[in-house]
């Protein structure tokens, strides 16, 4: 599955790449380096939710598309006329507030609302095993 993802990313450097962006100008847009964006068209790097709606809102390639390979990978004339994406607002306490616009798959957004808290659960389990291992450290 995640060779997948990355045919689907190589795709998305290809199409961006053939309409004359460097990833120089596509990092700067993204808001992440330059040195990130030629890991993630690499496969070096995972793409996550925020960056694939970024990436919509941007260039209009399709989240759902991009993370589980639904759908196309750009936005329908009639989405981009209309706008219709969910809109995820972070609220500064972990949670993430979803709107939802007509049009926009529930299933879908489940599916990304999953993976964001899947991976927020991951990391938090990171940060204490971490703290552990500093206790144990400074106790020696």
């Amino acid at each position: 599955m995640e060779t997948e993802k990355n045919q689907r990313i190589s795709a998305v450097a290809d199409y961006l790449h053939g309409l004359g962006f460097k990833n120089l100008q596509i990092a700067e847009a993204l808001g992440v380096s330059p040195a990130y964006v030629s890991d993630l068209f690499k496969g070096n790097k995972s793409i996550g939710a925020k960056l694939a709606y970024k990436l919509e809102e941007l260039y209009k390639i399709s989240p759902s598309w991009l993370i589980f390979g639904e759908g196309e990978m750009t936005a329908s004339k009639h989405s981009v006329e209309h706008n219709e994406a969910p809109v995820f607002q972070n609220n500064g306490n972990g949670d993430n507030n979803v709107t939802q616009t007509a049009g926009t798959p529930s299933a879908t957004i489940d599916k990304l609302i999953a993976e964001m808290r899947e991976s927020r659960i991951e990391k938090d389990r990171q940060i204490d095993r971490l703290l552990t291992i500093i206790e144990n450290m400074q106790n020696k």
